[in-house]
């Protein structure tokens, strides 16, 4: 006979499901909104629509910035493209179920921390619907957490189970003994010493095995989180906070020593082919400890101003900066959670120190960099922030609780559905971004840009001397002005810009390429071949630069040179014309 299926069991990720579906779906529709996404998806269509090269993502730095090594990043986005054929719908698609599959984990994981099967529910929809999570669902290059996310709380919830199965064996009267769990009444002579020892070894391999499962899963999932994203090497301190607080006196230290040394060697595996990929990549924008260390205390503010979002979330927004934060919603906040905890009756103070703990060691990476202030930062950090959430609500009858969680869910998705439209296209997505943060010279450029590419040059130009006014190094501003005053035939205000953009980012390919094609406009072409050939050195996958190299050698009847560059397309699957 079928097995039945225990409807209570389902019907959390049914909802779960259903409901992320009718709030997330129409921004499967959804175009790029310029931030990372087009370097992404249209300037390395090319490497991802070739699965062949999916080895290749193991083998490199992550493509964008060659700063990390996230190769389960850029395979998840390569096995879109040979799914979906590059469009964007099969992109989204995934982002979407991944958030789902988090919602889903943080059900479980509330449930194994013992909230009630109500406040679990509640919990993972909090998670679905919340505003201040909407960009990691419909900006697609915001998998890296989202994906970092799910590995990292199967991972914990492994740990939890695994903790938990050494804890009630213990409680059953096994020692831990080596690998074994060996029952009271074995070290006393008892009765129970006349059932067979074969049964009781039986057991007791079962028991080892099905612990040991879980210790394997827990590392193995780790070790994807950290091929994922750096963030995952604060895991292992997540787990030993659980233990500190919730199981130190049922799992002493000695019970411990499977698991470090599993982290040590997951670790140790892990930072070795990290530093075997990333050693040979020039990075002149590695940062110092000293570096590190003073941005965390500049960047500290806006951990208050995450907390202001995630209670009150009406001041979001698209590409949020410090200067433009207000500090004022995190500090109501703090003070009206201090006062309900104060006063709560059920709360246990074991889940508020580790859900704190949680909220803070893994927010703390992404303050680092001065420009990671992004709403997609505090995905996995949310988790925690819920369990303190859960903590201080009071307990209510059925009814009414069911009614508070109604209303609380319905009023934070429809925030979340109206603020999704800010990501719907580039327009929608700059405009927004320089409303909210006046003061980010990224917004500028960016809304710029925008304006460049509708052709309507003054008022770009209008947005790219904004951008310098608010930082005067803001990279690619002046070789953006250069491309504005080269089409109002301003050849001298260009080749300017383009040099200003050379000394302030040296690195930047396309400077060179675009004073490149300003010579060859004026009929200096060995200034020009000069220049292109910096910015095929500067980006090996230039397409274009090696396009226009072939061109110039070729015309210049130097046929060698020019096979060079049309080996170089071949390489990326390009047919030379």
């Amino acid at each position: 006979m079928p097995t039945k299926i225990n409807l209570k069991s389902v019907i959390p990720y049914l909802t779960i499901l259903i409901v992320g579906i009718l709030l997330y779906a129409r921004t499967l529709n959804y175009e790029l909104v310029f931030l990372d996404d087009n370097r992404l998806l249209v300037d390395l269509k090319w490497f991802f629509q070739d699965f062949s090269n999916s080895l290749k993502v193991f083998t490199q730095p992550d493509l964008l910035s060659k700063l990390f090594y996230r190769p389960l990043v850029f395979f998840s986005v390569m096995t879109d493209a040979a799914i979906g054929g590059g469009d964007l719908f099969m992109y989204r698609l995934t982002n979407l179920l991944i958030h789902l599959v988090n919602a889903s984990l943080v059900f479980v994981l509330f449930n194994n921390l013992q909230y009630s099967f109500g406040k679990s529910l509640f919990g993972a929809l909090v998670f679905v619907v919340h505003p201040i999570l909407t960009q990691a669902v419909v900006w697609i290059p915001a998998r890296a957490d989202t994906l970092l996310s799910l590995f990292v709380l199967a991972s914990f919830i492994s740990f939890v189970v695994f903790l938990e199965a050494i804890s009630k064996s213990l409680e059953s009267g096994g020692s831990c003994r080596g690998d074994l769990f060996v029952g009271p009444s074995a070290r006393r002579g008892s009765s129970h010493s006349r059932n067979p020892r074969g049964t009781r070894q039986g057991s007791e391999g079962i028991l080892k095995r099905s612990n040991m499962l879980w210790l394997c899963a827990h590392s193995a999932l780790l070790m994807l989180a950290l091929l994922t994203k750096e963030t995952a090497i604060v895991l292992p301190l997540a787990c030993v906070g659980y233990w500190v607080c919730f199981k130190r006196g049922d799992v002493k230290f000695a019970s411990m020593t499977k698991v470090f040394l599993s982290w040590a060697g997951v670790l140790g595996v892990w930072l070795t082919v990290r530093h075997m990929i990333l050693s040979g990549v020039s990075n002149p924008s590695k940062l110092q400890l000293s570096t590190v260390i003073q941005s965390m205390f500049e960047n500290a503010p806006a951990i208050i101003s995450y907390i202001g979002k995630i209670f009150w979330p009406i001041n979001v927004s698209v590409l949020p900066i410090l200067k433009d934060l207000s500090l004022v919603y995190g500090v109501v906040t703090g003070v009206i959670f201090i006062v309900f905890l104060f006063f709560s009756k059920t709360k246990r103070m074991p889940s508020i120190v580790f859900g704190s703990f949680w909220f803070f060691i893994f927010l703390a990476p992404s303050l680092v960099i001065a420009f990671l202030f992004s709403e997609y930062k505090i995905y996995l950090p949310m988790v925690g922030a819920l369990m303190m959430i859960l903590e201080v609500i009071p307990k209510f009858d059925r009814k009414k609780g069911m009614a508070l969680a109604g209303i609380v869910l319905c009023l934070l998705a429809a925030k979340s559905f109206t603020y999704s439209e800010r990501f719907q296209g580039r327009w929608v997505f700059w405009k927004s971004a320089v409303k909210t943060s006046p003061h980010s010279p990224l917004a500028h450029r960016n809304l710029g840009a925008m304006y460049y590419l509708e052709n309507k040059l003054d008022e770009a130009e209008t947005h790219y001397k904004q951008a310098l006014i608010l930082n005067e190094r803001e990279p690619m501003v002046h070789n953006n002005l250069g491309l504005i005053y080269q089409q109002k035939n301003k050849f001298s205000e260009a080749e300017k810009e383009y040099h200003a953009e050379m000394v302030i980012n040296p690195l930047f390919h396309k400077s060179y390429y675009n004073l490149g094609i300003l010579y060859y406009n004026q009929g200096h072409l060995d200034k020009t071949a000069v220049l292109w050939e910096k910015a095929v050195t500067l980006n090996p996958k230039f397409v274009q630069a090696h396009t226009n190299l072939a061109k110039l050698y070729l015309m210049q009847k130097q046929p060698q040179k020019a096979a060079v560059h049309i080996q170089e397309l071949k390489k990326r699957g390009i047919a030379f014309p």
